[in-house]
């Protein structure tokens, strides 16, 4: 084998400067860096929401109609909450469901009931 030889200057090796560095962060850096974050956490949200539709579970589907006003409410918060206004009713919906679940299943009894 042949002999290897330096072509220079070692590029990690540490050059003295005589100048004193700070390493802490300031408040701008960790302000920054936290923007960053809920940047990246926001860009994961949106992703996970873009699966592609061979992935994502079949939802029913339901032609409904809105207020003006609602409308106006559902496309302003849907912003807010970074999410579509179908993510943003389905969520409500789910909270809903949770919180009337005694409701709904009385009601279920119910009907089943009756259709005997």
């Amino acid at each position: 084998m042949g002999k290897v030889e330096k072509l220079g200057k070692d590029p990690l090796e540490k050059k003295v400067t005589g100048i004193s560095v700070n390493m802490e962060p300031t408040v701008e850096d960790l302000e920054t860096m936290k923007k960053v974050h809920e940047e990246h956490q926001a860009q994961e949200v949106q992703e996970a929401q873009r699966k592609p539709r061979a992935h994502r579970q079949r939802q029913s589907r339901i032609n409904m109609a809105f207020s003006d006003d609602n409308m106006e409410y559902l496309r302003i918060i849907s912003r807010v909450e970074d999410t579509s206004i179908t993510n943003y009713v389905n969520e409500l919906l789910d909270k809903d469901r949770v919180a009337r679940a005694q409701d709904v299943l009385k009601a279920r009894r119910v009907m089943k009931v009756r259709e005997e």
